[in-house]
């Protein structure tokens, strides 16, 4: 071979080295500077872990620090059919399951052994939701033995109600589903947002086996719980209201029945029950007239019971005295051509005693000298035609017309209850 044929062979090696460093060069500078983000997104998702926590929802206490609303920690039984096994394992696994869950190992099977339906590849279900931690460590064996890729344990809290049926209808309901928890009602539904914990997503490097690395990044946040909402009510009067208007229902069986007790001071309402009622332990059996709260959706004339407040404003206004007296006609007194009785024939009563006998004539002369507008302010003030302000909802406001609207008889028949209509709360 010629030095100059060696020469040639050389300078077309070293081409053909330039060459490929350039390729080599170029791919590294294509992998590393034009995909760094993508395939650096890719790799961290290959050894990182996501971590998805969530705190407990707020507890509910009534006044003295008593629980009347609480969690207790729980799990969901969440299928990927697409990864539970041949339908020999998928039968063997459904018996298992329904021993441990109490539902039709044919229902099972179906859950787990389903992988299409139509088109739709199915990927996620629910065997069971609120399973006990007891029951899904037994499932979890049951995944351990038969060596099940496809089932998954996720632990998470349900709401408890240790009282049962005490206080059901103003405590309310939750429920829930993929979605999370929904608040039905009550004061569940009413303070949904301040007892609602807040949702942590937490991510760190792992090895091979999962477990994070003490040197690798970490970003870690941290779930805060729902807050705890304190009642007006006191627990042992509300034991015995509810036991005493149960005693009421036994022996009258009326279709409602409902009882409220509130501190005059304050306006705290300190017991308050309904029958009918439920308990929010067991659900099978509710219906929407056993968690309707008729304490504020029921409304009636509330009658004689208005006559103490018309007076009230009476003494207010300074119009009579409690010693101030009334003719009360005989039980039998003409105005604006209708008949207005008293249940027993009263001569002159003087105020407390119109009280005392709930005397409708009397009542209605001291709402003439009180005269129209002041009578509508009175009863204004006293809440009648508005909300009380109670924490559940949907509250009735009742009936009161505006004073444009009376007749010349509503001035003697709204301050003994008749032409006017409210809530048991107002």
């Amino acid at each position: 071979m010629s030095r100059i044929t060696f020469i040639i062979r050389i300078i077309f090696c070293v081409i053909i080295l330039f060459i490929l460093y350039i390729l080599v060069a170029g791919h590294f500078y294509y992998v590393q500077i034009v995909r760094n983000s993508e395939l650096y997104t890719k790799a961290r998702r290959l050894y990182t872990s996501v971590k998805n926590q969530k705190g407990q929802r707020g507890r509910i206490f009534d006044v003295s620090g008593h629980l009347l609303v609480g969690n207790i920690p729980c799990a969901d039984i969440i299928v990927d059919p697409k990864h539970c096994g041949d339908d020999l394992k998928c039968r063997r696994t459904a018996v298992k399951f329904s021993k441990i869950l109490g539902q039709p190992a044919a229902d099972i099977y179906k859950s787990i052994s389903t992988k299409k339906k139509g088109k739709l590849e199915i990927r996620y279900k629910v065997i069971e939701r609120d399973v006990s931690l007891e029951s899904a460590e037994k499932i979890r064996n049951v995944i351990n033995e038969e060596k099940i890729n496809g089932i998954f344990i996720e632990e998470k809290y349900k709401r408890y109600y240790p009282k049962n049926e005490l206080l059901s209808n103003i405590l309310g309901l939750t429920s829930s589903d993929d979605n999370g928890v929904k608040a039905i009602n009550g004061i569940e539904k009413f303070f949904d947002k301040q007892l609602t914990p807040t949702k942590a997503v937490s991510s760190y490097e792992r090895d091979r086996k999962g477990a994070p690395l003490a040197y690798g990044r970490k970003n870690i946040m941290h779930e805060r719980d729902g807050n705890d909402i304190f009642l007006t009510i006191s627990e042992p009067i509300q034991v015995i209201m509810e036991e005493e208007l149960e005693h009421l229902v036994e022996k009258y069986n009326p279709r409602a029945a409902y009882a409220i007790m509130a501190d005059p001071f304050t306006g705290n309402v300190i017991a308050l029950a309904q029958r009918p009622t439920f308990n929010p332990n067991e659900r099978k059996d509710i219906t929407p007239e056993m968690w309707r709260d008729r304490y504020i959706t029921d409304v009636f004339e509330p009658g004689s019971t208005m006559k103490g407040i018309s007076i009230a404003g009476a003494l207010d206004y300074k119009v009579v005295t409690p010693s101030t007296r009334i003719d009360c006609e005989k039980g039998r007194w003409f105005y604006a051509g209708k008949l207005l009785r008293d249940s027993h024939p009263y001569d002159v009563l003087d105020i407390s005693e119109i009280v005392k006998y709930s005397s409708n004539i009397g009542t209605a002369k001291v709402a003439l000298m009180l005269g129209e507008k002041r009578l509508y302010q009175v009863l204004r003030r006293f809440g009648f035609g508005q909300k009380t302000g109670i924490p559940i909802q949907p509250e009735a406001t009742g009936s009161f017309r505006k004073i444009e609207n009376w007749d010349k008889l509503s001035i003697t028949r709204f301050p003994i209850g008749h032409g006017i209509s409210c809530s048991p709360m107002q």
